[in-house]
């Protein structure tokens, strides 16, 4: 059985809500977890990728601007820059590794910045005519709120069997610029991003929404399984 490596999230009130969900999904898609605290020790990152056999990139707070050569506008939200600072370290790790990848929200941001993209700060602020990408309460990040189309011939269409589908949304910030090498796989009705796949790498997928809120419906079981069987394929194949 593969272990999965999922980031820890940020230790406040909604982490005994938010960051469960990630653990479920795994262990009900046949594989084990092991959950990976924020470090710079060298040692230690090495010891992750060398034990888990895929990552999952999880949702959080913002990601700090400057790290896409930006200015921090009034409407950017929290930032901890310890959880940036291990994430842009540990990902260059696991991309050198080439092992699967799963980034979910602020995941999906994060390796898109990782590797030269940029993002919006804002949506409402910054982009005219969107839909609320971030309902309130939170308690609504499990329904499914807006319409998003899936590229055809790519990993995530192949993964879904779908063209069309309704996803739920808990994000203010999005892909502006995509970073090198990477494919849109999935775009909001309303012309926001919500995936994307890095060309030529075995299993790098990434998404906006939150499939691990809606497991173990069709699509969130399909997308869990799939990087699981990429996590035992590259297991297999060493």
């Amino acid at each position: 059985m593969v272990t999965i490596g999922i980031i820890d999230t940020a230790p406040n009130d909604f982490h005994i809500i938010a960051f469960p969900p990630y653990c479920r999904s795994v262990e009900g898609s046949g594989a084990n977890y092991r959950v990976l605290d924020w470090t710079l020790d060298e040692q230690q990152l090495d010891d992750y990728i060398s034990t888990c056999d895929g990552f999952v990139f999880t949702g959080g707070d913002d990601i700090a601007p400057s790290h896409y050569g930006e200015e921090i506008l009034p409407e950017c939200g929290d930032i901890i820059p310890e959880r940036d600072a291990f994430e842009f370290a540990f990902f260059a790790k696991v991309l050198e590794s080439k092992k699967p990848v799963l980034g979910i929200c602020r995941g999906c941001q994060l390796l898109n910045v990782a590797l030269g993209g940029t993002l919006w700060q804002d949506i409402p602020s910054q982009v005219k005519n969107t839909y609320q990408h971030q309902p309130s309460p939170v308690e609504l990040i499990a329904e499914r709120t807006h319409n998003a189309v899936i590229v055809q011939n790519t990993k995530l269409h192949e993964i879904l069997k779908t063209s069309k589908m309704k996803v739920n949304s808990m994000h203010h910030q999005a892909i502006k610029d995509l970073g090198a090498g990477l494919t849109l796989s999935a775009v909001s009705t309303d012309g926001i991003p919500e995936g994307f796949e890095l060309s030529g790498h075995p299993f790098l997928v990434a998404v906006q929404w939150h499939p691990e809120w809606l497991f173990p419906q069709d699509d969130s079981f399909a997308l869990f399984s799939a990087f699981v069987k990429a996590c035992e394929d590259d297991k297999n194949e060493v």
